[in-house]
């Protein structure tokens, strides 16, 4: 689902032990839809960007 033109952007950077432990659980995001391979993808270089 794309982002509708009133959602917020948030850069977020998530780097260590965080990246680590938001790899791991992953799996758990089944609701979010596309969410879960985004962060799957996530290398901790740049800031990824999540929608409110």
């Amino acid at each position: 689902m794309k982002p509708g033109k009133n959602d917020i952007p948030y850069k977020v950077l998530i780097t260590g032990l965080e990246l680590v432990v938001l790899h791991k659980l992953t799996w758990c995001m089944f609701e979010a839809f596309g969410l879960d391979r985004k962060i799957a993808a996530y290398k901790g270089t740049r800031p990824i960007t999540l929608y409110a």
